[in-house]
């Protein structure tokens, strides 16, 4: 779902300083915001946030996450999971990245 479509509908006012300058009070102007910037900027700002977040933080799972992972531990616990070596993923990833270039 588009987060930024949604919200649009259901936008609070903007609060403003004296000087006109947007002032960020709550997550909902915060979301406004973002929703105006670039794409890459949005990403930027995913990246800034996402540093943000102390590592001791426990996090919950989306429950499909959660449930591919409980999956894929099952797997590697029962001796069912195809494992691959990390040079040969690495040297198939490069051979991609200079494939793109070549075309």
């Amino acid at each position: 779902a588009d987060v930024c479509a949604t919200f649009t509908n259901i936008r609070p006012p903007r609060v403003t300083s004296q000087l006109g300058i947007p002032v960020f009070v709550d997550f909902d102007s915060v979301l406004d915001n973002a929703c105006q910037l670039s794409a890459v900027d949005q990403a930027r700002l995913i990246d800034a946030l996402w540093n943000l977040v102390p590592d001791d933080v426990e996090l919950p799972l989306h429950p499909e996450w959660a449930a591919e992972l409980q999956r894929r531990v099952t797997e590697r616990q029962s001796g069912t999971a195809k494992s691959i070596p990390w040079a040969q993923v690495r040297s198939e990833a490069l051979a991609r990245v200079r494939d793109d270039h070549a075309h």
